[in-house]
């Protein structure tokens, strides 16, 4: 039977959570900044524009997680932006994976709306809708990942 660990322990990774999510949702609007610029400018294929959208948002949320989120973990700068990198990575591929299930299998293509009110107006291609729900997908993955690898101090 594993130990259960203190109510503060729990308490200080719920916190993180909040925090990391506060921070990676800022990030989701400079994700989907970048996202919508390649999109409405470059006409890059979505799946294809996450790229880059993703390389602005993953250092825009490293940076903040260290100093906010992990600050009491004491890491190397360099290696852990690595690590977080990669992590975040990983977290793009289930990203982008989860957009295509969506947007091909479930039809949530740039050429449908989600209709909202009594007109129902088009109001969001729903490829932006998968691109949402993608970036969810892959913040639960990227908290595991970088509290349990990235901000924890390598032991000598």
């Amino acid at each position: 039977m594993t130990p259960i660990r203190p109510i503060s322990e729990r308490w200080k990774t719920i916190v993180q959570f909040f925090l990391f999510g506060i921070i990676g949702g800022s990030g989701v609007f400079v994700d989907t900044a970048v996202l919508v610029v390649c999109d409405r400018f470059f006409h890059m294929d979505l799946r294809l524009a996450a790229i880059p959208a993703f390389v602005v948002a993953v250092s825009w949320n490293f940076e903040l997680n260290r100093v906010i989120t992990f600050r009491e973990q004491k890491v190397e700068r360099r290696t852990s932006y690595v690590s977080f990198v990669l992590i975040c990575a990983l977290g793009l591929g289930v990203r982008i994976g989860s957009m295509h299930l969506l947007i091909e299998y479930l039809g949530m293509t740039p050429q449908k709306h989600l209709a909202i009110g009594p007109l129902q107006m088009a109001w969001l291609p729903l490829s932006y809708v998968a691109n949402f729900i993608g970036i969810f997908n892959a913040s639960l993955f990227n908290f595991l990942g970088s509290k349990y690898l990235v901000f924890t101090p390598k032991q000598p």
